[in-house]
């Protein structure tokens, strides 16, 4: 009666210390979801496939705790917003200290989708009210920040589609994946004990062809870029590039083995820069 009840869990092992850890816990009855779930400002379907855990560089694919509502679709349109607690992370300097936030993240999307929801377009914004203190002053302060995004999958053919996405916005670095958990929602401002949010740039783009049912390729690339931080650091983030390829096959029924190859780019605001190369493989069970 109440609609499409659904209960689920995600978790894995990756860490510095390779223990447990829980990514996704949340419950869906009908068109509210509550718990901890991929935040309402990602677009999955619109993500890159990827045998690497993160993702690319410049993705949105945070997950926080949240209550949210996706509405039915008419004529193809449908909207979603949700309330989410905020995951904050920044440098204060010596005259700034964290405080607990004060207000949710408030995303939201509205979206429309053909191919009978196989392709769709999405233009979402997601607002923040970032909370500090001031030690010089001895006050609080709260600093606003703002995202939208533009992310779509469309199918050229049945085999052959293209995925991507454009994210810009102040203060939303920890929805980023290469800038997440850096320091980079707020930043030191010029003037003692005050924080700014910084401008933040993240896209992906890529191709996907199936070849049969049971094996298909992609190939992306990703971008993400800080931008906003005179006066830090030599070892700030600039800019980072990820170019990725890859290869699933679907040995019987849900078992499927991958394998891809990355390279990576990073360059810091001092000029240096430096690159890596990987190979991974995945062997993936799904049920």
């Amino acid at each position: 009666k109440v609609g499409r009840v659904i209960v689920y869990m995600q978790t894995n092992f990756t860490g510095p210390s390779y223990g447990l850890r829980l990514k996704q816990a949340y419950v869906t009855v009908g068109h509210v979801t509550l718990g901890k779930a991929r935040s309402t400002f990602a677009d999955g379907p619109a993500m890159a496939p990827t045998v690497d855990d993160q993702g690319p560089s410049g993705q949105v694919s945070a997950k926080n705790l949240l209550v949210q509502y996706v509405s039915p679709s008419w004529s193809g349109f449908s909207f979603a917003a949700s309330a989410e607690v905020p995951d904050v992370s920044f440098t204060a300097g010596t005259q700034a200290g964290s405080i607990a936030q004060r207000f949710p993240d408030i995303p939201a999307y509205i979206q429309y989708a053909w191919d009978k929801g196989g392709s769709h377009i999405r233009l979402s914004g997601i607002m923040r009210q970032l909370s500090y203190r001031n030690l010089e002053t001895q006050s609080n302060h709260f600093v606003t920040g703002y995202g939208v995004q533009l992310s779509t999958i469309a199918f050229f053919t049945p085999d052959f589609n293209f995925f991507g996405h454009y994210t810009y916005g102040k203060g939303i670095a920890s929805y980023v994946n290469d800038l997440a958990d850096l320091g980079y929602d707020l930043v030191p401002a010029s003037a003692a004990g005050k924080l700014k949010a910084p401008g933040v740039a993240g896209w992906a783009a890529g191709l996907q062809y199936n070849f049969s049912s049971k094996l298909f390729a992609t190939a992306s690339y990703s971008r993400a870029q800080l931008y906003d931080t005179a006066g830090m650091g030599a070892d700030t983030y600039r800019y980072a590039q990820y170019i990725a390829a890859n290869v699933f096959y679907n040995l019987w029924g849900d078992l499927r083995v991958g394998v891809e190859y990355l390279h990576g780019t990073r360059k810091n605001i001092s000029g240096v820069s430096g690159k890596a190369n990987r190979l991974e493989a995945m062997l993936q069970y799904s049920f």
